[in-house]
């Protein structure tokens, strides 16, 4: 479901040269799972800030785990050309690596 939602959004939303895409780590409020009232849901989400659109977005397990579901967000989403701003948190050199095969103009956002 999610990967036909992705698509759709693709099909659906036009992304120019340079457009700014920020992606971003978020704690759903309100969002406590069953059986555990401490655990919220976190999700990171790419942003499509000219279009006001969400890219797509990825559950990690906590909010320390966003380097590990950055690269399978970027893996998922079509952002080539595109201007990506990202906060200190993805500072690692994976998706370093992965934004570059990407051919992105990456603006690291240090907190």
């Amino acid at each position: 479901m999610q990967q036909c939602f992705i698509d759709w959004m693709c099909d659906v939303s036009s992304r120019t040269e340079g457009e700014l895409v920020a992606i971003d780590g978020k704690t759903l409020r309100g969002s406590w799972r069953l059986g555990s009232r401490s655990s919220a849901i976190h999700m990171v989400c790419a942003f499509a800030c000219s279009s006001s659109l969400v890219l797509g977005q990825v559950e990690t397990d906590e909010k320390s785990s966003e380097n590990k579901a950055i690269p399978k967000l970027l893996r998922l989403i079509e952002i080539k050309g595109c201007l990506i701003s990202i906060d200190a948190m993805g500072c690692k050199k994976l998706i370093a690596q992965q934004l570059n095969q990407k051919k992105l103009i990456i603006y690291w956002q240090l907190k």
